[in-house]
């Protein structure tokens, strides 16, 4: 049922079909090694396990690490949900492709979404790499699918503070969700 609310969260003015790919939902009790291999510029392959608390695959299989959803929902400010973040996944991953950027209603807000995405995902990386105060957690800063979810995370655990920071991100983000969290807190 935690689950199930978190992710009824991210939808709740949205059209049906909702979370469309979603086959299902695997919890595991905490933390889990999962198997990971990475290329460098060479072309070297390595080959070596990383600790996960959650993974959403385009699929339609979410990953959950139990004691982390519970840790996200006892702790409801602290910008961290791994629920939030992976079903945000989801949503990107609607599209056919996880690229930070989910279906949207019309082609000038896929263009208002690349701007503003872009100029505050690199505001992000510059803000982690120099050490400047930020709002977003810098795992964002890994890629823009990540900021995508991290992002959304932020939106609805810290909203007045996502709105300080940045307030052109946060209200193309409640142009996306349909509902603006700060009056909920």
């Amino acid at each position: 049922l935690i689950v199930a609310a978190d992710a009824c969260v991210l939808v709740l003015n949205k059209p049906w079909p909702l979370y469309r790919n979603v086959k299902e939902i695997l919890l595991y009790p905490s933390a889990y090694y999962a198997a990971q291999s990475t290329r460098d510029s060479a072309g070297l392959v390595s080959y070596h396990n990383t600790v996960r608390l959650g993974e959403s695959w385009p699929g339609g299989t979410l990953v959950l690490s139990w004691h982390d959803v519970l840790e996200g929902n006892r702790l409801p400010s602290d910008g961290h949900n791994l629920v939030f973040h992976e079903f945000a996944h989801q949503l990107d991953q609607e599209t056919g492709k996880t690229t930070g950027t989910p279906i949207l209603k019309s082609s000038a807000d896929y263009k208002e979404w690349g701007r503003v995405f872009s100029r505050a995902f690199t505001q992000l990386k510059s803000h982690v790499a120099y050490s400047m105060p930020h709002v977003i957690h810098s795992y964002g800063a890994t890629n823009e699918a990540e900021f995508f979810a991290v992002l959304t995370e932020t939106f609805l655990e810290k909203p007045a503070e996502l709105r300080r920071y940045d307030p052109e991100i946060y209200s193309m983000l409640v142009n996306y969700y349909q509902f603006d969290p700060i009056v909920w807190h």
